[in-house]
């Protein structure tokens, strides 16, 4: 997929997270010093 930048060309991606409420969608940081927290999972889908 193509990189996704804020306003100021931020490189982003897309996050998906779930709370009591149900599941909910944003953008967080992906800058190469960016670090994830141990329990996070990264999910790849290749093209067919």
């Amino acid at each position: 997929m193509k990189q996704i930048a804020d306003p100021g060309g931020n490189p982003g991606v897309f996050e998906l997270g779930r709370i009591a409420d149900g599941l909910w969608l944003s953008r967080n940081w992906a800058k190469p010093a960016s670090t994830w927290l141990p329990h996070g999972e990264l999910v790849f889908r290749s093209r067919k």
